[in-house]
């Protein structure tokens, strides 16, 4: 039916918005303009008027124009010019897919249902452009309707110039608007057989734009409108493209609102659900043309509906998705498994792990068109499963990047609360009370997140970070908080130094460059990078200054600022000092040598203008005391951490802030008084853990290391000045006039002649020099094979021998060659065979040969030497930039610290807590705190582009053994190319193996059969007539599903939409009795923890899936029953240490048995025990020979020798001997 426009169409808005939509129009102004948009039903407009509703549709540029004219005109109580308002037309009757629009929907109002891909950044966009004419100076505007900005054949509309230009844009007097471009994709769930799904680009602006995530299922009602394609090559094309001016958007239902489900479907599903055997039903509904797997194909089934997600008071979330993981020999069905549950899921994505990126799994900030060049952020393959089922295929073979963004997916990576970082200004501070008491500062700042919330932050909080190169001062970009899993995984560094994070976080090891890995996956004796030194901030100070308490109390000077002798009184005084606030407000210092308490007596009169009172104890000790209210009070004002008692004491935040002059002599006063000299090592001590940290932070600063060793007969701890760190400490504190300074000096003078074991670079160093060495002519003379065979590391000094012999070797490589020389003589110069020259120029060894040999005519014989000197010159100048690195490396403020030892602490008694912590540094994404370089977590941050999206879905994946077929005689477990961390985010494990067995081969092998023939049957019937529908249909029962994938669909969306079951007491009961049954088993030391809470919400989540699946708004005993067998079977193949016969937790949370763990910490104690007798190393034979007399079978003790040689936990110094680092 043909539409005819008004006569007046503003008139007709006027009507109809004063007769349908007053109240809301009245809403409207009162709260302009911060709410500006209007939104009218249509539904309404077509029962008001069906014509111009009609119009509308046909006409929608003409008449929204009009309505936004009708909001200027119309009368209302209140004085308001609601000149931004927009009308917001919903609930369109035109709803399209995107492969459906064409030609004729150009310029037509109308709606487009999907999934948003992708989404750019807000931005402002230019809508009334303001141009001065400088001929005249007169300003007028121009309108931009289109993308492409008009600034060309401008006239000047002052009529008394009407000149061509030139013409300035005045930005300050040109009106904006925030502009947005999303990316709508089809619903997957609407994608039938092998359809791929389109995308159509959409427009949004003003008060739409910044409302709508990659992730979302949307409506977007608008106008069609098209532009043509215009490319530099072929210029304007004849083919046009489509995008959709949104003037509104609806939210799709998130629960699979997308399926219709008619009154007649829902009495059908009903009717189902109280078959007793739907259980049966819907297992043989699951790729009924596979054979078996009943166990697997009933978990699935409970896959399909999984639990509920739960958000409890606290803020936490508990997800409901459950994640199974099928792992198996090849050729078993595990891939038709999962496209046949992606095919029957209401909304399922299938994506292989052999050709997935993080990008692709997750999400990824992207350029493309879609920005104008600018970064956007594209959903994956997780995101647009969201609330549905994400199948990954072939996940072992997945890079362990993209592993570790999927395992950020499913879990989060963080600190533990305790973790103390410490800021730029010198704070220390524990990284859970610095995040609470932000998010508390600025709750409506929030941005919550997957099981995490996250605190956007503005540059106030600064650390130290580092490009692994140089360190300097960045902002925390953002901090967060996550769910806290139920144990961590705490690492020690060699320099005495510990992290506790969860498992799956990322932590710096010197592999490949500096590469990241999970901390469940570091091996003892890894290296790992740690600052060097640490710049000195010079913070300028102003100290608190206290009124006197009394009049009568004699006046005292005081700074304003640390100086150098106030840094001395302050070491000493946290060696040697105490704080007494009686009656007397006393500080004093207790020393037997006199001339320590003279130079204290000294520097207090000379600072502070005070009296020294001195008493003295029979054995000699002579305590100073300095009694004065006003000078405790301003100590308390700005020292108060080093005035706590002996544990609890740290150095002053002030002394951080100080120049180095002011910290090199709070060290030299602190050594005195707490330092000691041994035989071969020079060390400061103490009983508290937190100064002895703050010690060895503090000397960083002046570029020198140490190491935290506990002293545990003293109950003390001492921090070792490291060997290469000798020279230095000795240059910055020798003087003569104290005897412990100068009986450092012979232990400095001990250290010069021994190597420094400590001062290491990671052995891939070897392989840099060795390529260098190679090109530069060198014999390789395996000096450095055993360092690449056994991952040692190579020390700072044999790196410098070497880098400056290659230097002067590269030096005269350069000053001898020239373009004059002859083949031959250039790989004489050179060192080079003919095999590496050949190499080096990209032809064969014979080319060369039959050059050399006077082969080739003239012509040739020219290109070829031009070529090949070419090749050369480019070679050496490759070689130049790896010695460049090489000295780089040895300049970097970086050195390598050893991890000394890896723990796993349950998440209770004194590590108990409910959340984990980080921060975010960009760009480097690494701070230093712990005397180490730290990594924080990284979710979608890339060009400044920060994203939280939804990744709520279920994961079915997909897995081979990593030797193509598992070995029944070894633990199931780390025969799988999955990280433990990541393999204990599953649910469910199912272990699927092809084993012979001939009942069973009969029957795969007849249920093959008759599905090929049923199969066969179906296609011939549409060339032989002799085939009738009942000889296809008797033949298709074999692979006939029980419930047609239709409706099972429709019955799963159902459950998932409408049924919310609890726990009976009943099953809460028998829950409880499974679980404690099997923690109870673990309560003997000598056997292992057969399963963690994990377990148990996994039981969960899979009773309230039992439930569902029979729309039952209760999880009973019956229930509990069945998901209990489900697990017990699943546990029984994955869990369990074939040499005990227990379930072992750890095996799927550490991968590593308690047996093997218990052997290899006997196997490390015995090398302990063998090396104190031979001077540091173990001989291999005694070691073997002392583990059989300890029970342990001579093979096994090779073998885990043999794993502690390759992950660093011991090196071979010589043949035949062991030791550990």
């Amino acid at each position: 039916m043909a539409s005819k426009m008004p006569a007046d169409p503003v008139a007709k808005w006027e009507e109809f918005l004063r007769s349908r939509y007053w109240d809301e129009l009245l809403e409207l102004a009162d709260s302009y303009p911060d709410e500006r948009s209007l939104t009218v039903k249509f539904p309404d407009l077509d029962r008001y008027d069906p014509e111009f509703a009609e119009e509308l549709l046909e006409n929608p540029d003409q008449i929204l124009e009009a309505a936004q004219a009708a909001l200027l005109e119309l009368d209302l109580p209140m004085d308001v010019y609601m000149d931004r308002a927009h009308v917001r037309i919903i609930e369109l009757p035109r709803h399209f897919k995107t492969r459906e629009l064409r030609s004729d929907h150009i310029s037509k109002l109308l709606a487009i249902d999907g999934l948003v891909r992708t989404a750019t950044e807000v931005r402002p966009k230019i809508v009334s452009a303001a141009f001065q004419c400088q001929r005249c100076g007169f300003t007028f505007f121009k309108e931009q309707t289109g993308n492409k900005f008009e600034d060309q054949n401008l006239k000047c509309q002052n009529q008394a110039c009407d000149r061509g230009g030139p013409f300035k844009l005045l930005l300050a007097q040109s009106k904006f608007v925030d502009a947005q471009k999303i990316r709508v994709q089809e619903s997957p769930e609407e994608l039938r057989g092998g359809q791929q799904p389109q995308t159509l680009d959409v427009e949004l602006e003003d008060d739409l734009a910044g409302k709508i995530f990659p992730g979302d299922r949307v409506i977007v009602n608008g106008v069609l409108k098209s532009y043509q394609r215009n490319t530099p090559q072929q210029g304007k094309s004849t083919y046009f493209d489509l995008v959709h001016r949104g003037i509104s958007t609806e939210m799709k239902d998130q629960e699979f609102e997308e399926i219709e489900i008619s009154p007649e479907d829902e009495e059908m599903i009903q009717k189902m659900s109280r078959d007793p055997e739907i259980y049966e039903h819907i297992k043989k509904s699951i790729a009924p043309s596979i054979y078996g797997y009943d166990d697997v194909k009933e978990a699935l089934g409970l896959q399909l509906v999984s639990g509920f997600e739960k958000h409890l008071p606290d803020g936490a979330r508990i997800r409901g998705d459950i994640h199974i993981l099928l792992v198996g020999d090849p050729g078993i069905a595990k891939s038709q498994l999962l496209r046949y549950m992606v095919k029957i899921s209401p909304r399922g994505i299938y994506t292989s792990g052999k050709s997935s990126t993080s990008a692709g799994l997750t999400a990824t900030a992207v350029k493309d068109e879609l920005g104008d060049g600018r970064w956007t952020i594209e959903a994956g393959a997780l995101v647009l499963a969201d609330k549905g089922i994400a199948a990954i295929d072939e996940m072992d073979k997945m890079d362990n990047e993209d592993k570790s963004a999927l395992h950020e997916a499913m879990e989060q990576q963080s600190y533990h609360p305790l973790t103390e970082i410490q800021l730029s200004d010198g704070h220390k501070v524990q990284i859970g009370k610095l995040v609470d008491e932000l998010m508390r500062d600025h709750p409506h700042e929030i941005i919550p997140g997957n099981d995490c919330e996250i605190l956007p932050l503005h540059g106030e909080i600064r650390v130290k970070s580092t490009d692994m190169s140089r360190i300097y001062e960045l902002a925390v970009d953002r901090v967060s908080r996550h769910k806290a899993p139920d144990h961590f995984i705490k690492i020690r560094y060699s320099n005495g130094r510990e992290i506790l994070v969860t498992p799956e976080h990322p932590v710096y090891i010197a592999k490949d460059g500096n590469a990241c890995a999970p901390a469940c996956s570091v091996r003892v004796g890894n290296l790992a990078p740690a600052p060097r030194s640490l710049p000195t901030d010079e913070i300028p100070q102003c100290f608190t200054q206290v009124e006197r308490q009394h009049p009568n109390e004699k006046q005292l000077t005081f700074a304003e600022k640390l100086s150098p002798a106030l840094s001395r009184i302050l070491g000493y005084l946290i060696a040697e000092g105490h704080f007494y606030k009686g009656s007397s407000h006393e500080i004093g210092f207790t020393n037997k040598d006199r001339a320590l308490l003279e130079e204290m007596s000294c520097l207090m009169k000379e600072v502070f203008g005070i009296e020294t009172s001195r008493s003295q104890r029979s054995d000699g000790v002579v305590t100073l005391r300095f009694i004065s209210t006003h000078l405790f009070k301003w100590f308390e004002g700005n020292f108060s951490e080093m005035m706590q008692t002996g544990r609890n004491r740290r150095i002053p935040v002030a002394v951080f802030q100080g120049t180095k002059d002011d910290i090199r002599e709070f060290l030299v006063a602190a050594f005195l008084g707490d330092g000691c000299v041994h035989s071969t090592s020079v060390a400061y001590s103490t009983v508290s853990r937190g100064l002895a940290e703050d010690y060895q932070d503090l000397l960083l600063r002046l570029g020198i290391s140490s190491r935290i060793a506990i002293d545990r007969k003293a109950n003390a701890f001492k921090i070792c000045i490291m060997g290469d760190s000798h020279k230095r400490f000795e240059q910055l504190f020798f003087d003569p006039g104290y005897e412990k300074l100068r009986r450092m000096k012979c232990i400095t003078s001990e250290c010069d002649r021994s190597i420094r074991h400590h001062d290491v670079l990671p052995a891939e160093t070897a392989y840099s020099i060795l390529k260098i060495k190679r090109s530069l002519g060198f014999i390789n003379d395996g000096r450095f094979n055993e360092y690449l065979d056994n991952g040692y590391g190579l020390t700072i000094d044999t790196v410098t021998e070497h880098a400056s012999d290659l230097k002067n070797r590269y030096q005269e490589v350069l000053n001898i060659i020239s373009n004059e020389m002859t083949l031959p003589e250039l790989r004489s110069a050179l060192g080079w065979s003919q095999s590496y020259i050949a190499s080096v120029a990209g032809v064969t060894r014979g080319n060369i040969d039959y050059y050399e040999q006077g082969g080739y005519d003239m012509a040739k014989r020219t290109a070829i030497a031009r070529d090949v000197f070419q090749k050369v010159h480019a070679h050496l100048n490759e070689t130049g930039a790896r010695i460049a690195a090489l000295e780089k490396k040895l300049a970097s403020a970086i050195r390598y610290l050893r991890i000394s030892e890896i723990n796993i602490i349950p998440n209770q008694g004194h590590y108990s807590t409910d959340f984990v912590y980080d921060i975010t540094v960009e760009p480097t994404h690494t701070f230093i705190s712990q005397g180490l370089v730290l990594h924080n977590t990284i979710s979608v941050a890339k060009a400044g582009v920060m994203a939280t999206l939804k990744s709520r879905c279920s994961l079915l994946a997909a897995a081979n053994p990593k030797l193509g077929r598992f070995d029944k005689y070894e633990p199931i477990a780390p025969q799988i190319n999955l990280t433990p961390a990541l393999m204990s985010r599953f649910d469910l494990i199912f272990v699927l193996t092809d084993d012979p067995d001939t009942k069973r081969d009969s029957a795969i092998a007849e249920h093959i059969l008759k599905s090929n023939y049923a199969g066969e049957l179906s296609t011939q019937k549409s060339w032989n007539p002799e085939i009738s529908q009942e000889d296809i249909d008797e033949a298709l029962v074999v692979i006939k599903p029980a419930i047609e994938p239709e409706l099972l669909r429709k019955y799963v969306a159902y459950a998932r939409k409408n049924i919310f079951p609890t726990l009976t007491e009943e099953a809460k009961e028998y829950f409880l009795k499974y679980y404690v049954g099997l923690r109870t088993q673990g309560q003997d030391t000598n056997k292992p923890v057969p399963v963690t809470a994990r377990q148990l919400e996994a039981l969960i989540r899979l009773g309230e899936a039992s439930a569902r699946l029979r729309l039952s708004d209760e999880v009973t005993i019956e229930d509990a029953q069945r998901v209990v067998r489900i697990l017990e079977a699943c546990l029984r193949k994955v869990g369990v240490d074939p040499e005990t016969g227990f379930l072992d937790a750890d095996i799927i949370a550490s991968g590593t048995t308690k047996s093997t763990r218990d052997r290899t910490k006997s196997v490390m104690d015995i090398i302990r025990d063998v090396s104190k007798e031979h001077q540091g190393s173990a001989p291999l034979d005694e070691v073997l020979t002392m583990a059989e007399e300890q029970g342990i079978e001579r093979a096994k003790a090779e073998e885990i020798i043999d794993r502690m040689r390759r992950d660093g936990s011991v090196f071979e110094p010589k043949p035949g001997t062991v030791r550990l680092p």
